[in-house]
């Protein structure tokens, strides 16, 4: 894994970086950037982890850009106006998988569908949009954690967005990429085993 700290320059790309971007494109090809959907960086990566002025590591989304050879992040954080470049090679990752977590509960927005239905039909809409706002929504987090030969990297997926991510992950790292309904089957496996 490589890493690189930078101080984030709106002006111009400084020079480090540069030479980081073509260092990486050397070892694992050329990036394409991946949306980012909802993945949040948690914790895993030591020179972010040691950073004491970065105060809410969940709120760094990085930039992920997919490699031949890997995937690489770009992190930035408004708190302490530095960016982080990191660099990970298939090589190095021995499994990437998703975990479930908790289920959240919202409230739908009476006020909010009201208003819609109010600019898309008038005063019905505002009835209709207002009775489709009550009730709940629940959600379910997801995070996904890279195991690699020194650590384990931890990323929040935003609730929704778990089944995005593997997809996109599998494409990049192929069978270490352990899907949610891969694990579900292993887990099905092994009691079938063990009666």
């Amino acid at each position: 894994m490589k890493v690189l700290t930078t101080k984030p320059n709106l002006v111009f790309i400084p020079k480090e970086e540069k030479d980081f971007k073509r260092d990486l494109e050397k070892e694992m090809g050329k990036g394409k950037q991946v949306p980012n959907l909802g993945l949040s960086y948690i914790q895993g990566i030591k020179a972010i982890d040691e950073n004491r002025k970065n105060s809410n590591p969940a709120s760094l989304e990085p930039f992920i850009y997919a490699h031949d050879g890997g995937v690489s992040f770009k992190l930035m954080s408004a708190i302490s106006k530095e960016a982080w470049y990191i660099g990970i090679s298939k090589d190095y990752v021995h499994k990437v998988y998703f975990i479930d977590g908790d289920v959240i509960t919202k409230s739908k927005s009476v006020i909010k569908r009201g208003i819609a239905g109010t600019l898309i039909a008038g005063p019905v809409g505002t009835i209709i949009g207002g009775m489709s706002g009550i009730g709940e929504i629940a959600e379910q987090e997801a995070y996904m954690v890279m195991e690699t030969d020194e650590n384990k990297i931890f990323f929040k997926c935003r609730a929704g967005t778990k089944d995005i991510f593997e997809m996109k992950f599998k494409n990049i790292f192929g069978d270490k990429a352990i899907t949610s309904e891969e694990i579900k089957r292993q887990q099905e496996q092994e009691l079938l085993n063990n009666i």
